[in-house]
């Protein structure tokens, strides 16, 4: 029987972040980590003020990658997505408890907490996976998708039906989050698990940008963005045109596909 030679399907990852303190608030409580070697990507929007917010913030993107190149580490790439979601929960569980222990040893820090939306790029897929009210988005072609729900009281009472979507832009829940690093309740992310696409774009985002940009407007600045870099300074530009009321983190990741030649046996 002939065997047919086949390519091997791999992804060129180029990814950029930009995060701004907003044109409001003192200090950028903001963070952001990419490691396209490693296949992740993270934003953080620290909670608690500067004293609390932008360490748990800092704590998350450094730490949670930690963890995923420990546990990941021991795994064929080939895993069953249900130890790899598992494994990603646990990094944060653990992150989480350090959050904690850290704000009951340093009371100034006692309301320290982030969310977190994260990419991960896993055996030719990507797990989205977040807490909190930070977005991630897919944009193909100018067509934009809203991949998480926000993890906030406003958002739940609509998923309930209680209020509209429109109506949730005037609650006094919508910065009220109901998941997040840094809570006394064990934290339970969301996870979505995607197929990347040649020229497609993920963004990673902070409240600081939805507050202030509607949906429409960052579909049109990211599909008429040459590059990672000059999307996400659009976006950062963008919000504080439109007040810059809160810290702005935008972080976007593009796929483009490669194939691979199979070895010859010697």
């Amino acid at each position: 029987m002939a065997r047919t030679k086949t390519n091997v399907v791999a992804w060129r990852v180029e990814a950029f972040g930009v995060t701004h303190r907003g044109l409001v608030r003192p200090e950028n409580e903001d963070a952001f980590v990419v490691l396209p070697d490693e296949g992740v990507f993270m934003v953080a929007d620290g909670i608690g003020g500067v004293a609390g917010g932008a360490v748990a913030s800092q704590i998350a993107v450094e730490i949670v990658p930690a963890l995923l190149r420990q546990r990941l580490g021991a795994f064929r790439k080939n895993a069953a997505r249900e130890k790899v979601q598992c494994a990603v929960r646990e990094a944060l569980q653990d992150v989480n408890d350090a959050m904690l222990r850290k704000a009951s040893e340093n009371p100034g820090q006692g309301d320290m907490g982030t969310t977190i939306v994260m990419a991960l790029l896993w055996n030719n897929a990507v797990l989205i996976a977040h807490l909190g009210d930070s977005r991630a988005y897919r944009l193909r072609g100018s067509k934009i998708t809203r991949l998480t729900q926000d993890h906030a009281l406003a958002a739940q009472l609509v998923r309930w039906g209680k209020i509209t979507e429109s109506q949730a832009e005037s609650n006094p829940g919508k910065s009220t989050l109901v998941q997040h690093l840094g809570a006394d309740c064990d934290p339970e992310p969301d996870f979505r698990w995607l197929r990347p696409e040649p020229g497609c774009r993920l963004l990673l985002c902070t409240d600081g940008l939805t507050g202030m940009v509607n949906d429409l407007a960052i579909a049109h600045i990211i599909s008429s963005s040459a590059s990672g870099e000059s999307c996400c300074t659009a976006l950062v530009a963008q919000a504080n045109e439109a007040g810059g009321m809160d810290n702005i983190t935008a972080l976007t990741i593009q796929f483009q596909e490669t194939r691979l030649q199979p070895r010859k046996r010697g």
